[in-house]
């Protein structure tokens, strides 16, 4: 099997190699030797799967060589055709061909990281149901085509439909191209995002500067929208094109399994990046009081409506979380769960966390490799449980979860 050649910068020193996919590492790269023992780090715009022998062309850096591969020579008997036409080059997905052995492959990952940045081997996996499909797509539209970034490039991949979409956003992924072409919509190049609530009652396409337009017939219609999701017995509002989990179901569903399957009680909880209250909902009677706090005012005005709607006795607060001052509001009674953006934690906000009375923290990330540093940084609390959930099925992203004690 060969792959479109991409472009190699000629000024850095290369190599043509050939060897065994030994083992993943997180964000799916694939790690092998070179026969003189350095390092290689390979990545491929499809799955890589242990045992392979795989063809790449290397760039040599100062202690290790980083690979693209370009052809296999022994692919694995567990591959299997892609169900996406680019998925070879499309910049959202990065583990077709897996198929249903895709979350075994991000498991393998995961334990790769876990061990290596953490020194742990034991944590809960909950690997996502074949049908979860994303609420949430964006969308880049230049002027004359409408579709996804190719992988590392900003040339957009003209699409008709999306397999890892909810259909009824599949769907509307032509009337939207229909609307622009015929200046229905703002038609000046931007990024769109379609969104649809739980369970899927229409479509919502929101512009890059916050416009909202509802799908009805065949017709995007501006106007005031609100999505609606109505996970287990709760329901979370949320405004359009604002962050809310990608697949709202399976994220409820394994959050609240993990969440309540710890030992998570006490006066208060300090629910920081809370968003519109999805982790304050799911422990609302866990707690006595809640403060959520969150950067986004948009956000933070949801949250307070959730708030009131499930009865929710706490506080939601707009504001930067990193000046937050735990150390005079906590005490040891209290629970501090965070969920930072992919960049991570700050060092101040590490630092005072380290520097409060809380006993209990629990560590929520999208990016394991930055979620791993600031674990290493909160000195002062040690491990108690580790689990992962494969939120974004197809990507080599997953969900990492950590319950700390306070040493």
């Amino acid at each position: 099997m060969r792959l479109t050649r991409r472009k190699i910068n000629s000024t850095v020193p290369q190599e043509k190699w050939s060897g065994e996919v030994l083992r993943l590492a997180w964000g799916g790269k694939g790690i092998a030797s070179h026969q003189d023992g350095r390092l290689l780090i390979l990545t491929s715009p499809l799955a890589l799967f242990p045992g392979e022998i795989v063809e790449a062309q290397v760039t040599w850096k100062k202690k290790h060589g980083e690979g693209l591969v370009t052809r296999w020579l022994s692919p694995s008997t567990k591959r299997v055709p892609s169900q996406c036409e680019f998925g070879e080059l499309c910049g959202g997905c990065d583990l077709w061909e897996s198929d249903s052995y895709g979350s075994e492959l991000k498991k393998l990952m995961i334990q790769d990281l876990f061990q290596r940045q953490l020194n742990c081997q034991d944590f809960k996996w909950m690997p996502a149901p074949v049908q979860t499909k994303r609420h949430r797509i964006q969308l880049h539209w230049d002027g004359m085509k409408l579709g996804f970034f190719e992988r590392k490039s900003h040339r957009i991949i003209e699409i008709r439909e999306c397999p890892t979409a909810h259909p009824s956003l599949s769907q509307a992924i032509n009337y939207l191209r229909d609307s622009l072409v015929n200046q229905r919509v703002p038609s000046h190049p931007q990024r769109w995002e379609l969104g649809t609530g739980t369970p899927s009652i229409g479509v919502i396409a929101t512009t890059e500067s916050g416009i909202h337009f509802s799908l009805n017939d065949g017709q995007f219609i501006q106007g005031d929208y609100v999505l609606r999701e109505q996970l287990g017995d709760l329901i979370l509002n949320h405004r359009p094109g604002s962050f809310f989990q990608a697949c709202p179901e399976w994220a409820f569903e394994s959050f609240s399994s993990i969440l309540q399957d710890w030992p998570l009680s006490g006066d208060r909880l300090f629910d920081l990046y809370g968003g519109v209250g999805l982790f304050s909902a799911i422990l609302r009677r866990h707690f006595k009081y809640f403060y959520l706090i969150e950067s986004s005012a948009e956000s933070v005005e949801y949250a307070k409506k959730n708030f009131d709607r499930l009865q929710i006795n706490g506080i939601c607060i707009q504001g930067d979380v990193a000046k937050v001052d735990l150390a005079s509001l906590c005490s040891s009674r209290d629970t501090v769960l965070i969920d930072p953006p992919r960049v991570g934690c700050s060092v101040n906000l590490l630092e005072q966390v380290n520097s409060c009375r809380v006993k209990t923290v629990v560590m929520i990330g999208c990016d394991g490799a930055t979620w791993a540093r600031d674990i290493k940084r909160l000195s002062n609390y040690q491990i108690e449980s580790l689990a992962a959930i494969d939120l974004f099925p197809n990507t080599h992203h997953a969900e990492c979860l950590a319950l700390l004690r306070r040493i």
